[in-house]
Formats: C-alpha cells, sequence, structure tokens
C-alpha cells in the first residue's frame, strides 16, 4: 500500500456553509518511481474499487497543503460520495485566523483542491499515447481533502462562488436571469447530493 496525493475542485457551497468538492475527477496524473522514472498514475471510480469509510466519519480533516494538525485544519468532510467523479460536502471552520482562506475560496483565488489516498491495489494499464506507462489504483481509499494552490490533477477545483440559500431563495422572480440560473444551479446540486448521501 502506498500513500499518494491527486487534485480536486470545489464546486459549490450549500446550506450552513457546506462546500461540495470534486476531489478526483478521473484525470491521469504523472508520478515518479523510485528510480526517478514517470508513469501515470489514475483511480479507478469503481464504486468496488473506492473505500469512502474514512471520509464518511464525518470527521475526515479538510487541510491546508496537506498539513495534518489542529493548527491547518480549514474544515471537516462531513460525506463523501462517487459521482462523475469522487466528491465530498466539506463544512468550513468560522475560526478567525481561516477567514482570509474561506475568502480567497469564495472569490476563487484559491480554487483548487487535493486529495490524500492510499493506494492498496494497482494494475497495468496500456501505456499512454506519449509512451510512458499507465497504472490504476484498482483499490484505493481517500483520507483527507487539502486546499492547495497548484495540483497534479488540472480538472481539480472550485467550481462556483459561495452561494448563500437564504439569498437565493428570497431573491424576487424579476431579479434577472443570473440570479435564476444561480437558484436553479443550487438547488439542483443540493438535491443531487441529498439524494446520494440518501438524506
Amino acid at each position: 500500500m502506498s500513500k499518494t496525493v491527486i487534485n480536486g475542485e470545489i464546486l459549490a457551497a450549500h446550506e450552513g456553509g457546506g462546500r461540495e468538492v470534486l476531489f478526483y475527477a478521473g484525470t491521469p496524473v504523472m508520478r515518479y518511481d523510485k528510480r526517478e522514472k514517470p508513469y501515470y498514475l489514475s483511480f479507478s471510480l469503481d464504486p468496488a474499487s473506492v473505500d469512502m469509510s474514512r471520509l464518511n466519519t464525518g470527521r475526515a480533516p479538510f487541510v491546508v497543503d496537506h498539513m495534518e494538525d489542529v493548527g491547518h485544519q480549514i474544515g471537516v468532510i462531513e460525506t463523501a460520495w462517487l459521482a462523475d467523479g469522487a466528491r465530498a460536502m466539506v463544512r468550513m471552520s468560522a475560526r478567525p485566523e481561516f477567514k482570509g482562506i474561506v475568502d480567497d475560496i469564495d472569490s476563487r483565488i484559491l480554487s483548487n483542491v487535493s486529495m490524500a489516498a492510499e493506494v492498496i491495489e494497482r494494475v497495468k494499464m496500456p501505456e499512454m499515447e506519449d509512451g510512458i506507462p499507465h497504472v490504476m489504483a484498482s483499490m484505493w481509499r481517500p483520507l483527507h481533502i487539502s486546499v492547495v494552490a497548484r495540483g497534479a490533477d488540472h480538472n481539480a477545483q472550485f467550481l462556483s462562488d459561495r452561494l448563500d440559500l437564504s439569498d437565493l431563495l428570497e431573491r424576487p422572480a424579476d431579479a434577472g436571469a443570473a440570479s435564476l440560473v444561480d437558484r436553479a444551479r443550487f438547488l439542483l446540486a443540493l438535491a443531487k447530493h441529498r439524494f446520494e448521501a440518501g438524506l
């Protein structure tokens, strides 16, 4: 078994300050073996291949720069599931020392996230078009998610600004097309999350 780090994106904000995170989009990422030779690593998104138990305890950390200590835990992962990639619902801390980071996330200055994962089993795949070997994690377990400045998976990022549920629901119907699109996007994402989580 080995531990690795892959990147994703925060999709949307939800009721109570939660944010939906796409922490793995399925993109093969470049890695290097012990001999410093490159290979691509991808993760199977077959439900039988992913052990989400750690992220579904309600206590798994959402951290800054993969630092797993109290001083860098900016939030908690409330639930995780598979749907067009690997996703999670994250609740942010209200601690004053994190306000600047949370503000930067909301304004999309910080838009990338990354996962730390334990690779339990891996299988050799056909080489990529550039001739570099490709390995897939056929059994793996995500351990935590982190906000980062830059990640390996270019498809991993925060997808939208923070959306406030009460603000969306209280907007008048003639508030404009943009607000209606925001409202529809938010409610669809929230309904999808609740359905996937069995809520």
